[in-house]
């Protein structure tokens, strides 16, 4: 803690400009850190504007009372320019944060702003400057000094909360920034390079607790079904990085969410799941994972209004993140409430038109309220923004003109990449032993996809054979 204190000291005496516009009366309780513009010409440089915007708002997530709006629906607003009232309407906040960093030779500046979202008005803002190397004091100063704003006299509390302070390693923060740039892109090729940046600062620094959580997090994403490594080949290293980071920090609530997802979908542990879900959301109620992640444990346990609840509370803190509001949508759709989830997917899609997995969900929805003309239109779509080729799009479509969904159904086996996905396939067919093979073999991979076998109304046809109760028996689900 002293280190971080007299960091913020060796800053402050760069600071050359200090200024308050706004007479503020109400107490901010609600922010957004919007992703800061590098004005250094250099696109290379993105990693640093974009993470410490990034480490600022996760030092205030953990303050107090403070509602901060997650990286996912804030990064939307990257390049534009933004109007806080506008942007004010749109995340449900009192106020946003703005900045401005350049990177010269060895030099860094940065220009920050709090700006009230009422009427735009000017609350607090600061120019820093410093060497490169001391990046992270930058961020430090700007979270301690805006923590005092928003919290008055729990200034001393908001700062000690604020300015954590977990790497004195240059090297390590940088690796750390680009880790979480690439990461924020969400694609299978930039998660894998976040892999190695985070990799690499824990390298430098084998007490970097937040690296080890976000290296955790990296390797669930990448061991989902489109992320191309094997369960068992990224859930246990996202489970070994997680436990690292508690044990350096047994209250980094990111660690304990990366944790209860591993628990969640791979390890089948339902008590311990919610024991880290329950952990991570009391530590940090702005964790948008934590909220989200014990949404989807409860859905696999039937606690479905539990389960929507928790999907609101994410979506609150994150409401233009499209991950987080699909996420919502599928809560609906494990509930068997479809007309709540097709609304919840086209706001999905209304928000960003190329969103593919709003239409994959829109039209499993669609499906199973069988409406199957809108359902394949709606698969159709989302073959499109995937990038499948014209042909393949116009194959779906004469099958279902030949044989209905069973058709498509049948054609889809050639496409399925989990085990999962054939049982669900044979099941819809009536292949009952052939879904129970596939069953079996997920059941052997730690396949994530039978997390939720109780609520997919695919197996609904199974549950009467025994062999379904075995299978619930032997991965501890409530029956």
């Amino acid at each position: 803690m002293a280190g971080s204190i007299l960091s913020i000291v060796i800053v402050a005496a760069t600071i050359v400009e200090f200024r308050v516009h706004s007479n503020q009366t109400t107490e901010i309780d609600s922010i957004a850190v919007l992703p800061f513009v590098n004005t250094s010409g250099d696109p290379n440089l993105d990693y640093l504007s974009d993470g410490i915007a990034s480490n600022i708002r996760y030092s205030l997530s953990e303050l107090p009372r403070t509602k901060v709006i997650s990286s996912g629906s804030v990064l939307r607003y990257k390049g534009q320019q933004v109007q806080p009232e506008k942007v004010g309407r749109e995340l449900n906040v009192l106020a946003v944060v703005t900045g401005r960093l350049a990177e010269h030779g060895q030099d860094v500046s940065a220009d920050v702003e709090l700006i009230d979202t009422k009427d735009g008005s000017l609350l607090w803002g600061q120019h820093y400057g410093s060497n490169s190397s001391e990046i992270q004091q930058i961020q430090n100063a700007v979270s301690a000094a805006i923590a005092a704003k928003l919290h008055g006299r729990r200034a001393v509390e908001a700062k000690q909360t604020a300015t954590r302070h977990y790497t004195a390693n240059p090297e390590a923060y940088e690796f750390y920034l680009k880790g979480n740039y690439y990461a924020a892109k969400f694609t299978k090729d930039d998660m894998k390079k976040a892999v190695e940046q985070f990799q690499r600062a824990v390298e430098v620094d084998s007490t970097y607790a937040p690296a080890y959580a976000e290296l955790g997090y990296a390797y669930v994403m990448l061991s989902q079904p489109l992320g191309g490594l094997m369960p068992k080949d990224g859930e246990p290293k996202a489970k070994a990085a997680a436990l690292k980071a508690l044990e350096i920090d047994d209250g980094l609530a990111r660690a304990h969410a990366v944790l209860g997802l591993v628990e969640t979908i791979y390890d089948w542990n339902w008590v311990a799941a919610e024991k880290d879900f329950k952990l991570a959301v009391d530590k940090n109620p702005n964790e948008a994972i934590a909220h989200w992640g014990y949404a989807f444990l409860l859905s696999a346990l039937r606690r479905h209004d539990e389960a929507i609840t928790e999907a609101r509370r994410a979506v609150e803190v994150a409401p233009l993140d499209l991950t987080v509001r699909i996420a919502l949508a599928e809560q609906f759709e494990m509930a068997r409430q479809y007309e709540n989830a097709i609304s919840e997917c086209k706001r999905v899609i209304e928000i960003d038109p190329q969103f593919a997995r709003g239409y994959g969900d829109l039209a499993t929805s669609y499906e199973e309220s069988r409406r199957y003309p809108e359902a394949i239109a709606a698969y159709e779509k989302y073959l499109e923004v995937s990038g499948a080729a014209p042909d393949k799009i116009k194959s779906v479509r004469a099958e279902f003109e030949k044989g209905g969904m069973r058709a498509v159904h049948r054609a889809a086996l050639n496409d399925d990449v989990n085990m999962s996905s054939f049982a669900a396939d044979y099941a819809i067919l009536g292949d009952v032993d052939r879904a129970f093979e596939y069953l079996g073999r997920a059941y052997r991979e730690r396949d994530g996809g039978l997390t939720w076998i109780q609520t997919d109304s695919t197996f609904d046809n199974l549950r009467s054979d025994p062999r379904y109760a075995d299978l619930l028996r032997r991965m501890g689900l409530p029956q």
